[in-house]
């Protein structure tokens, strides 16, 4: 049985395709969740210090810091915030993000995925942290 989403989280999505994050943004803000979106992994470490966030959603390609390098400083400087992040990415012939990924045991998606897919995701990821 599927877990409902909790009502009215904040959601941060890192991504520097600006197409993909305003269109994951439009779609999360339907549910009733507030969307913040950065397009480098610096701009959302300021917003992360800033904001509270339930989940991110995060590109593992950045410009400036990548993805990776995002979940490491996380790791220290927000340290329950990095079990929430579900990282998507259109790299998955890349070697090294494939060992990052498993070798973290992350929520990820491949790009482009569906809704539902994201949705599946954001509940695994919140189950992770309960």
């Amino acid at each position: 049985m599927e877990t409902p989403m909790p009502p009215g989280l904040t959601l941060l999505v890192v991504d520097d395709e600006t197409s993909v994050a305003n269109a994951l943004a439009t779609f999360l803000g339907r549910d009733g969740d507030t969307v913040e979106t950065a397009a480098t992994g610096k701009a959302a470490l300021r917003k992360i210090h800033a904001q509270q966030y339930d989940l991110i959603l995060c590109d593992l390609r950045l410009p400036e810091l990548d993805g990776q390098d995002l979940y490491h400083l996380l790791k220290t400087e927000a340290p329950d915030l990095h079990r929430r992040v579900i990282f998507l990415t259109g790299d998955m012939l890349n070697p090294a993000s494939l060992e990052f990924l498993e070798q973290h045991h992350l929520v990820w998606l491949p790009k482009p995925c569906s809704a539902a897919q994201v949705r599946e995701a954001m509940q695994h990821a919140l189950r992770q942290v309960a």
